[in-house]
């Protein structure tokens, strides 16, 4: 009667083409254990001293920081290779998804092994390559789903625009270094007029449409190097650079004028206020903020659709 395990280890990527005596070396220094499902065989960050061969059931290897197994390791294949030749901790968990029987090699024998068969190196080699190929892609794929949960972050999901949360973080670093470069810049804050009111006679759908519809004109109206995002609810932020204040008054002109004229046929008109503060030397982004919102204030006293400065 065929041995099942003989079958599984007659065709492990490890000892293809390894002589009869070298492969039989090695396996009898080897120790058969029985694990049970969810035993964590190697943990990441721990010392490893030895090379475990799954002779059957399956495993799980989990890179830190992933959201699931990123590999599973099947009968004839093995873990902790890496770390048993860089004799570094681990690098990933790896726990018995099913019951298992895995073949616990020493370091020592596997070295000696190593030392004894040119055949066993080259296959540890070329685990090791496609085990790093591997990790590779997994933490590529990682650090793109990071950027996009980052991104997701500081984005508003309505108009796309950059949201509060990145606004407080960039604007007052951006400020900083207009004036460190002795470069004029302005804050221009607008408003959707009486929205409110266009909000409950028309419904949120259209409220939504509209807010939309005035985030698209802005950043349309707006230089690509300007900073624009959405300050929160219908209110909107801008910091220009390289402008005195008759010139960003001149752009938040620009922008009343195209949201103005932004509503198609059937569309609720909207307008916008704007109030326009240009930086003082060494003011900090705060204070800017405060005398942009009370020229908007203004802006909204004296009739709104206007800018004030």
């Amino acid at each position: 009667m065929t041995d099942p395990t003989a079958t599984i280890l007659a065709q492990a990527a490890l000892l293809d083409g390894v002589s009869e005596r070298a492969r039989q070396a090695l396996l009898r220094r080897g120790v058969r254990q029985k694990v049970e499902a969810g035993t964590r065989l190697l943990t990441a960050g721990c010392a490893n001293d030895q090379l475990l061969m799954l002779l059957d059931g399956a495993l799980d290897v989990h890179l830190p920081g992933g959201d699931g197994p990123h590999v599973k390791l099947y009968p004839g294949e093995c873990a902790g290779e890496l770390s048993l030749i860089d004799g570094q901790p681990a690098s990933a968990d790896v726990v018995a998804s099913t019951d298992v029987t895995v073949l616990v090699i020493p370091h020592r024998h596997v070295w000696a092994a190593i030392d004894a068969s040119a055949e066993l190196a080259r296959n540890l080699l070329r685990v090791l390559a496609g085990r790093v190929r591997n990790d590779d892609v997994a933490l590529r794929q990682m650090a793109d789903r990071r950027r996009h949960f980052e991104r997701l972050s500081i984005i508003d999901g309505l108009t796309g625009l950059h949201n509060r949360r990145w606004l407080d973080a960039v604007f007052p670093a951006h400020l900083v270094r207009l004036q460190h470069e002795q470069r004029p810049a302005a804050l221009l804050m607008a408003d959707a007029d009486r929205f409110k009111v266009l909000n409950d006679a028309y419904g949120h759908a259209v409220g939504d449409a509209v807010l939309q519809r005035v985030a698209g004109a802005l950043v349309r109206a707006l230089r690509p190097d300007d900073l624009l995002a959405r300050y929160g609810g219908e209110e909107f932020a801008a910091l220009i650079a390289d402008v005195d204040l008759t010139e960003a008054t001149e752009v938040a002109e620009r922008l009343r004028a195209a949201v103005t004229s932004s509503h198609a046929a059937g569309d609720p008109d909207c307008t916008i206020s704007v109030g326009v503060a240009q930086a003082v030397t060494g003011e900090s982004f705060e204070s800017l903020a405060r005398r942009a919102d009370a020229a908007l204030l203004r802006a909204k006293r004296d009739g709104r659709d206007r800018v004030r400065g």
